[in-house]
C-alpha cells in the first residue's frame, strides 16, 4: 500500500489533472503511518467549480484515475476504483480484488458543493471532521471547500454521478459484458431523462460517448 500511496502522491504533483480540483487529499486509515498495512485507501477530490464545468471535472477525475493505474501497472501493482461504499465488495469480485498480488481498493470520493460534502456519512457534518482528523492534503486545502462559490449544487447533479460511477467500471478488472451493460443502461438513463431522448435496442456504448454526454449536459447546466 506505501508504494500505491507514493505513486499517487508524486502523480498529483506533476499532472495537469490536478488544477480541475479546488482540494485533493488521502484521508482515512490510508493516512495513517500504519498504511502500509492497509488493503484500501480513499482519496478525496474536490472540484474547482470556479473555473471549470461540472462535466471538466468528472472527465479529469476519471483522467487522473486512470493515468495513476497505468503507473501501477508498470510495477505490476493495480488498483480497483469504486464511487460508492455499498459497490465497494461487487467490484472487487467482479475484479478478482487479491491484496497479495499488489491490488488495493480506491474509494473515489469526489464532490462539487459544499452540501454533498457536508452531508457525506452517517450524520450529517461527521465526515468533515473525520476528514479534517486524518487527512494528508495533497494540494489545495480543506478551507476552501467551504467558500461561498461552491455551496450551490449543481443542476443535474445525479445525472453527472450516475456517469462519473459508470466510467469507473472501466478502470476494473470486471467481465467485458458487465462493463458493456453497464456503460449503455447508464449512458441511456442520463440521455432520457436530462435530454428526452428515446433509447431503442443495446447500442454499444463506449467512454466516449459518456465524454460526449458530460459535454452536453455542461451545455445546459452552464
Amino acid at each position: 500500500m506505501r508504494e500505491h500511496i507514493k505513486t499517487f502522491e508524486e502523480l498529483i504533483d506533476e499532472s495537469e489533472l490536478s488544477k480541475y480540483f479546488a482540494t485533493i487529499a488521502v484521508i482515512g486509515s490510508a493516512s495513517h503511518k500504519r498504511r502500509g498495512k492497509m488493503e484500501d485507501f480513499d482519496v478525496l477530490f474536490f472540484g474547482d467549480r470556479t473555473r471549470y464545468n461540472p462535466g471538466q471535472i468528472i472527465k479529469a477525475n476519471y483522467d487522473i484515475i486512470r493515468e495513476f493505474k497505468l503507473k501501477l501497472n508498470e510495477n505490476g501493482l493495480d488498483i480497483i476504483p469504486f464511487n460508492l461504499m455499498v459497490t465497494m465488495e461487487d467490484r472487487a469480485y467482479l475484479s478478482n480484488f487479491n491484496p497479495n498480488k499488489g491490488d488495493a481498493l480506491f474509494h473515489n470520493l469526489l464532490y462539487l458543493d459544499v452540501d454533498a460534502f457536508v452531508g457525506d456519512g452517517f450524520r450529517k457534518g461527521d465526515f468533515p471532521k473525520t476528514v479534517e482528523k486524518d487527512a494528508e492534503v495533497l494540494k489545495g486545502d480543506l478551507d476552501v471547500i467551504y467558500r461561498p462559490e461552491f455551496a450551490k449544487e449543481v443542476p443535474l447533479t445525479k445525472a453527472y454521478f450516475i456517469l462519473s460511477d459508470a466510467m469507473s467500471c472501466s478502470l476494473t478488472r470486471g467481465p467485458e459484458d458487465w462493463l458493456s451493460w453497464k456503460l449503455h443502461n447508464k449512458n441511456s438513463y442520463v440521455r432520457k431523462h436530462a435530454f428526452q431522448e428515446k433509447v431503442y435496442g443495446r447500442k454499444a456504448v463506449t467512454i466516449e460517448d459518456c465524454f460526449d454526454t458530460l459535454k452536453e449536459l455542461d451545455k445546459i447546466t452552464a
